[in-house]
């Protein structure tokens, strides 16, 4: 059945991300959502019209079928703005001095596609409206292990690291704050706030230090100011909980044995995009 266009929801994207949880868990697809939509249940919710997944490494070309097979097209024009890290010489804006642009970076998918077809926002960032990514999470969450927050079926109340989009638990609504739970809606799987918060610092620290000057780098920044309360007081009141076998220790040997896979989908040299194909491994 294919997604149909988003009308009343916590976001403008809520019920087509519910509706894509739907899809991945009929077709016994492991995922998590992140980004800025995960990001509106603990902090401020800024309503960009993009929606992105976690899926297992081993399930990529699997959510790529299911995907296709709810009636969507796969983007494949190399020309989209959403192959580069920095969306600013494709989607025509700039920073605003005091106010970024918060949604002109962002990780380049495996994949997506637009579940509404590419109509222009009247957002500030100039993104297209209704975009949905598909991540590996070697890229993004590698510091955990698969099984921790990648499964079929929901999580348990007390689970370390994932919860449901309609938890009660959850940060209340507040105007330029979160979302609230998203009752009433079909179940999400996130990760709880303590995870998603030490997802983000892991990402600043990594990329930091491998890529200084890539635009990545100030994605993750906007999203740790976007947190609410700031991320270092979740994961400090938190922290006895915190310690896994591949936390801090390991990450210099993540780097050495350069096991992560690229963020990007695409090489910038000034202005010259060389695209790189997809590939399924």
């Amino acid at each position: 059945m294919p997604i149909t266009k988003d009308t009343i929801g916590p976001t403008r994207l809520a019920y087509i991300v519910t509706e894509t949880a739907r899809v991945l868990d009929c077709a016994q697809i492991p995922y998590i959502l992140w980004g800025w939509q995960a990001l509106s249940f603990y902090g401020i919710n800024e309503d960009f019209p993009r929606g992105d997944f976690v899926v297992p490494d081993g399930e990529i070309h699997s959510t790529f079928l299911a995907i296709i097979e709810a009636g969507h097209d796969i983007c494949l024009d190399k020309h989209c703005s959403e192959f580069q890290e920095d969306r600013d010489h494709h989607m025509a804006f700039s920073d605003i001095p005091g106010r970024p642009a918060r949604d002109r970076y962002h990780p380049v998918g495996e994949f997506h596609f637009h579940p509404y077809g590419k109509h222009t926002t009247i957002t500030f960032h100039g993104h297209h409206y209704g975009l949905l990514i598909k991540y590996k999470p070697s890229s993004l969450l590698w510091w955990m292990k698969e099984n921790e927050f990648l499964f079929l079926g929901h999580p348990p109340r007390d689970h370390p690291r994932v919860t449901l989009s309609d938890d009660p638990l959850l940060p209340a609504h507040k105007p330029w704050g979160p979302t609230g739970p998203w009752t009433g809606m079909y179940q999400v799987k996130i990760l709880n706030e303590v995870t998603f918060c030490k997802s983000v610092e892991k990402l600043c620290k990594r990329d930091g230090e491998d890529r200084p000057n890539a635009p990545i780098n100030k994605l993750w920044r906007l999203m740790i100011h976007s947190l609410t309360p700031p991320c270092e007081d979740v994961m400090l009141e938190h922290d006895d909980g915190f310690t896994t076998d591949t936390d801090d220790e390991d990450d210099d040997a993540f780097f050495d044995d350069k096991i992560c896979e690229p963020l990007s989908g695409a090489d910038i040299d000034g202005e010259k995009i060389v695209w790189r194909e997809i590939r399924w491994t």
